[in-house]
């Protein structure tokens, strides 16, 4: 139930994908029929197993670039989430599917960290069969960017787990020549000075300081916040009108996670994993009236965050509800970037 506090702040928490967007996305607005509801159900759904049961692949690539057996294992955070989310799926074949995805991603962590690799590729061929049948039965609900994805997840999954291919080296068989005096030296990027905690920036001027994941791999990295867009009439209609009827005006807070130079050349290994960032933000409203983030499962297109994007940047968008419709978003502080690394910068 969508609720709002009589303070400062609003609460409007856990939202599902249906509440969101589920009515909209067949063109139907407060009266959505039973179908449109039951096509918002089953996109939530299928986002929540989908998560679970492709996770063996994030160590997959890690492993198949490092050869270190410890990056196949499915973080914790993660290999919970078919705890989390089994009950929140009302599919009842999907449920099924999920909690067979949590099992079969214990199992694996089981033989990884015992470094049984029968029961370990056991585990992510029972894996890729539990991804055949959420991909079957979600297929309709893939739009064009997910089934690019799910192109790779299969490829992914055919391939199965191999070791990283290494470069054979063999002694030369011709007399070298007395070396040549070249200069191959390069100049390594000047270390980034950190930004002091409390510092106050410009929309759209970068934060950089120290981010940790939670394996405690470290690196320097920039925060950006732009100034914050206002959500278009036609964005609000895709809530359900009691959602809307706590909406004076509709914020995207958005932010960029980029890696410094210096960071930008560590091997991969070397470098925090970005799933990990969940940035948090605090309002400042340019009356003081009472605000909040709107909180919601599934993925609403407007504002969603995005993946990493190979070079190594991440993007974040998160949603905020001002009660008074004729309040701006004065100011935004990032107070963390993930769980026990607080940071304190604000951009006016």
């Amino acid at each position: 139930m969508t609720q709002i506090r009589t303070t400062r702040r609003i609460a409007i928490a856990a939202l599902t994908a249906a509440t969101m967007i589920g009515a909209a996305a067949c063109g139907s607005d407060d009266n959505s029929s039973d179908n449109a509801g039951s096509s918002g159900n089953l996109k939530n759904d299928c986002s929540l197993v989908l998560s679970t049961a492709t996770s063996v692949l994030t160590g997959k690539s890690k492993f198949e670039y490092t050869g270190k057996n410890d990056d196949l294992l499915v973080d914790d955070d993660t290999l919970k989430n078919a705890t989390v989310y089994a009950p929140l799926v009302k599919d009842s074949d999907l449920k099924s599917l999920i909690e067979q995805s949590g099992t079969n991603n214990t199992k694996f962590n089981d033989a990884v960290k015992a470094k049984d690799t029968a029961a370990r590729d056991q585990a992510f061929a029972d894996q890729k069969q539990v991804w055949q049948q959420v991909k079957d039965k979600c297929d309709s609900s893939f739009d064009s960017k997910l089934k690019s994805a799910v192109t790779s997840f299969d490829k992914q999954f055919s391939e199965g787990i191999t070791a990283p291919k290494s470069t054979p080296t063999t002694a030369p068989t011709t007399t070298p020549t007395a070396p040549v005096e070249t200069s191959t030296k390069t100049e390594a990027p000047k270390p980034v000075k950190l930004t002091a905690p409390g510092t106050s920036l410009g929309f759209g001027e970068p934060a950089a300081f120290t981010f940790a994941d939670k394996k405690n791999v470290k690196a320097t990295y920039t925060f950006t916040v732009g100034k914050p867009e206002e959500a278009k009439d036609s964005d609000i209609k895709k809530f359900k009108e009691d959602v809307r009827k706590q909406i004076g005006r509709l914020y995207y807070v958005r932010g960029v996670l980029k890696p410094t130079p210096e960071t930008a050349k560590l091997d991969f290994e070397q470098k925090p994993d970005l799933l990990y960032a969940h940035p948090k933000f605090d309002i400042t409203t340019s009356d003081g009236s009472d605000s909040g983030p709107l909180i919601a499962f599934g993925s609403f297109e407007p504002c969603k965050d995005g993946s990493d994007d190979g070079s190594g940047n991440r993007e974040f968008c998160s949603l905020f509800v001002l009660t008074n419709k004729t309040a701006t978003i004065s100011s935004v502080k990032l107070t963390e970037v993930q769980d026990d690394n607080e940071l304190n910068f604000t951009w006016k």
